[in-house]
């Protein structure tokens, strides 16, 4: 019984840590285009470089 619990208590952290991962990676990606987005603007042949 301890054994079931102890799996499903890493199974809900497991998850917890999937979904804060998933609204981080969201929220760094809108970040980056909200900062990025001028500044590709400006220096448009440059990044084509970067990439």
């Amino acid at each position: 019984m301890l054994h079931v619990r102890q799996e499903r208590y890493q199974l809900v952290t497991l998850f917890v840590f999937f979904i804060c991962f998933s609204v981080l990676d969201i929220f760094s990606s809108m970040f980056f285009f909200i900062v990025l987005e001028p500044v590709m603007d400006i220096t448009n042949p440059n990044f084509v470089l970067l990439c």
